[in-house]
């Protein structure tokens, strides 16, 4: 899960500009649904997380996640077609990294002594981080393998994505 926001944000940007030709700021704006959805949700995750507990949270959590991209990587064409190609997918991100993210952070850290809290967070961040800096790495490699189209590329590194 660490490495799954990177990643997305990784793999969502490279295509939007190489195979849809959109700018640098235009590709920026049409990923961040992601986050408007993330934002929107992770608000109740928090109450809901301290109501029925983390785990029947990050599971439909994880499945959305799961679904957004096989969702995008089954969906997605070599034409340019945002609304009824990668909108819905990648709001859908937005939605399971906003449960995710909050529900597995507090998780981390819930039955630590306060006095190791800090040392928790710490050590929970610094997986995270390498996480991410893993799943970039995968995901350029997924994307700029040879012999395969780059259509193919970009549709097993969302399939590695989810799994």
């Amino acid at each position: 899960m660490s490495q799954s926001p990177t990643m997305h944000l990784a793999a969502d940007l490279s295509f939007l500009q190489r195979q849809w030709g959109y700018s640098v700021l235009h590709a920026g704006v049409a990923s961040s649904l992601s986050p408007v959805f993330s934002f929107i949700v992770s608000r109740p995750t928090g109450r809901l997380t301290d109501q029925w507990g983390h785990r029947k949270v990050v599971i439909p959590g994880a499945l959305i996640l799961a679904l957004s991209v096989f969702l995008r990587a089954g969906l997605i064409s070599p034409d340019d077609s945002y609304w009824t190609r990668f909108a819905i997918p990648i709001a859908l991100t937005g939605a399971g990294l906003g449960i995710l993210i909050p529900s597995i952070q507090s998780a981390a850290v819930k039955y630590l002594p306060v006095d190791r809290m800090a040392m928790g967070s710490a050590f929970y961040t610094t997986i995270r981080q390498l996480g991410a800096a893993l799943g970039v790495a995968i995901t350029v490699a997924m994307v700029q393998r040879t012999g395969h189209s780059p259509l193919a590329n970009f549709r097993a590194a969302w399939i590695l994505h989810g799994i």
